[in-house]
């Protein structure tokens, strides 16, 4: 009959790329290594696959290499989508063969990135990912995807300002940068019943100043108020959803932080929903086990908020840490 085998690595014959985090500053450059766990040096071949952002990528040169004399700069590596000016980021990364794949053959197994010159600092997003994979020669294993993240001084991996619209008169996708709202609006059955949320909806844009925090910014208005009984809680409740640039790996966020302003301009904040069962952030991962199922939703409630919400502006800064709330 039939038959299928399926084999695993052990974990202790797997070859780590793990995951990296560079501070670069605007105009500079930075000698990056790719690091390993598991497995002899000896018997590892190492490899860029991807790039996506700004700058320029070179092997280290035989000169700095063998004497530690400048420059740093060997032969130019041109890999994925990565542009050598300050220019708008790819929507994606561009994907790389293997035969395209780029080996670091110095001995530390390290490389060079240099930023442009003259340079712009990026308040809300990282300067360039790069991925690397580690291969075994003995047996041709290889290891999964490790991704070196550049960041400028202010630690941004990704973020939305709403800056680059100023001139912008209309509220379109881009002006709010792909921001949605879900939950706002549902649609009720006389038939059966039934409420229906409906599909996320853009979010508004506005370009005026609005006190100190904000100015460039979007905003959504409640469509409906559900309550079962005077006095209750609001059953329909939503969030603003970020968009696509949010998703991915960003484990490196790990200690870091999670921030933004927030201000209401009308409202009655007297009575306010149940803060001890009220998520103010939702972070979902589909692909992550959880404790039962495939699937994990982080939540950090109202009530964890040190500061009572009033309407008045006000930002909030989120410790990414299993102890940060």
């Amino acid at each position: 009959g039939n038959s299928a085998t399926i084999s695993t690595v052990p974990l202790s014959n797997q070859v780590i790329a793990p995951h990296q985090l560079v501070v670069v500053q605007p105009g500079g450059s930075e000698i990056l290594s790719l690091q390993y766990l598991e497995g002899k040096i000896s018997d590892l071949e190492f490899f860029l696959v991807n790039a996506t952002g700004t700058g320029k990528l070179y092997q280290l040169s035989q000169n700095y290499i063998k004497m530690g004399y400048e420059p740093k700069n060997g032969q130019k590596i041109d890999l994925g989508s990565m542009v050598s000016g300050e220019k708008k980021l790819p929507s994606s990364s561009v994907a790389i063969d293997s035969a395209s794949k780029v080996a670091i053959t110095e001995p530390k197994q390290r490389f060079f990135y240099a930023r442009p010159s003259p340079d712009r600092f990026p308040t809300n997003r990282n300067y360039a990912t790069i991925d690397y994979v580690i291969a075994r020669k003995s047996d041709g294993y290889q290891s999964s995807t490790g991704t070196i993240t550049i960041v400028p001084p202010t630690g941004a991996l990704v973020g939305s300002d709403f800056s680059f619209v100023a001139a912008s008169k209309v509220a379109t996708a881009a002006a709010v940068d792909g921001w949605t709202i879900v939950g706002n609006r549902h649609v009720f059955s006389a038939v059966n019943g039934d409420v229906t949320a409906q599909p996320p909806e853009s979010a508004s844009f506005e370009r005026f100043r609005l006190g100190d925090l904000h100015n460039h910014y979007i905003v959504g208005k409640e469509d409906s108020i559900n309550i079962e009984q005077a006095g209750g809680s609001d059953q329909q409740l939503w969030y603003f959803q970020a968009p696509d640039k949010f998703l991915g790996n960003q484990a490196v966020a790990y200690r870091g932080h999670l921030s933004f302003n927030t201000v209401a301009v009308s409202g009655d904040f007297s009575q306010l929903n149940d803060l001890n069962s009220l998520n103010l952030i939702e972070l979902e991962c589909a692909t992550c086990d959880g404790p039962v199922r495939r699937g994990l939703k982080l939540v950090y409630r109202v009530a964890q908020w040190p500061h009572p919400f009033t309407g008045a502006a006000q930002q909030v800064r989120v410790h990414l840490h299993e102890n940060g709330g």
